[in-house]
Parts: C-alpha cells; sequence; structure tokens
C-alpha cells in the first residue's frame, strides 16, 4: 500500500478549511468525507449566518425552554461554562453586537443577516439556561448566540489585554 498526502478544500463555517490525510487514498477520501460531514453538521446546528440553523431557531423561542440536539446542548453549555469561569469576559451573547457591527454577511452568498431581534443592551450569558437533565435551552430575554468573537472588548482592555477581533477595531489593553 502507498500512503500520499490527499488534501481537499472547503467553504464552511466562513472560512477555508483544508484537510490533509496521509494514508491510501480510498481511506483518506473517507476521513476527509466524515471531516466535512462533521462541519456541514456543526453549521447546520450552531450558525447565526442560516436563518435555517437550530440555533436561530432557538432565538425564535424566548421565554420558552426548547430541546437541543447534543451538538447544540453541549456547544452552548460549554460556552455557558467558559462565561462563568471568566466572569463574563467570554460570552456568547454576543451575535446581535457582531450584527449591528458589520459581520452581518453570509460567507457563501454575501446577503446580509438582519436578525429580527431586539436585544437589549445590557444582555449578558446569565440569560441563558441549558437544563441538563431535559437536554433544553432557555433564552430568559431576547439574544443572538454567537460561538466566535465572543470576549467583550471593554473586559480585555480593563484586563490590559490587546484584543483584536472580526468586524471590531483592535483593542488595546490599559497600561
Amino acid at each position: 500500500v502507498i500512503l500520499a498526502p490527499i488534501a481537499r478544500a472547503g467553504i464552511h463555517l466562513g472560512t477555508t478549511v483544508t484537510i490533509t490525510v496521509v494514508s491510501d487514498a480510498d481511506a483518506a477520501a473517507s476521513a476527509i468525507d466524515r471531516a466535512f460531514y462533521w462541519f456541514r453538521e456543526v453549521e447546520a446546528a450552531c450558525s447565526r449566518f442560516d436563518s435555517d440553523s437550530e440555533l436561530m431557531q432557538l432565538v425564535r423561542h424566548v421565554g420558552t425552554p426548547v430541546h437541543a440536539s447534543d451538538l447544540l446542548f453541549e456547544a452552548t453549555r460549554f460556552a455557558l461554562a467558559v462565561a462563568e469561569e471568566t466572569d463574563g469576559a467570554f460570552d456568547p451573547t454576543i451575535g446581535k453586537t457582531m450584527e449591528l457591527r458589520g459581520f452581518n454577511r453570509r460567507y457563501a452568498t454575501g446577503a446580509l443577516v438582519d436578525t429580527p431581534v431586539d436585544q437589549p443592551a445590557d444582555v449578558s450569558w446569565r440569560d441563558v439556561e441549558c437544563d441538563i437533565d431535559a437536554r433544553t435551552i432557555l433564552l430568559k430575554r431576547p439574544l443572538v448566540v454567537d460561538g466566535r468573537n465572543l470576549y467583550r472588548c471593554e473586559t480585555m482592555r480593563e484586563h490590559g489585554f490587546t484584543y483584536a477581533s472580526v468586524g471590531r477595531a483592535t483593542v488595546r489593553g490599559k497600561a
């Protein structure tokens, strides 16, 4: 059996993903197919840029616990755990803020995203609850979850970090 690097690229989650596998051709193709399938699954569950994603369906049910897939539930639960551990420096409820700041185009089509959510300025990770037993997510207030650009710029500045993120000016930490 001859082993050779086999590479394939695709656009997933708003960026170019290149996967290279060193194996025989059939095994490499199968492994790459499985990896790209996983990217499509994550995007179908967690994208704020696709109105049909599971995440964007959740946004439409403020005040009502919504049963979530394992993927969305665990991603949300992890994000909330990190938010709690960092006392909100990491905050997954920044989606609408990012949208309003211009990070609001679908990468595949260039179409504008305008989520019909009137998100209060003081919304935070504390406005989201995960019920482990029921496997539900509750949005207590209107908000949009985003798994990227999660750090609040002012918090990063206050803690002395220089922070560069998509669609926002770079923040320089206090000296």
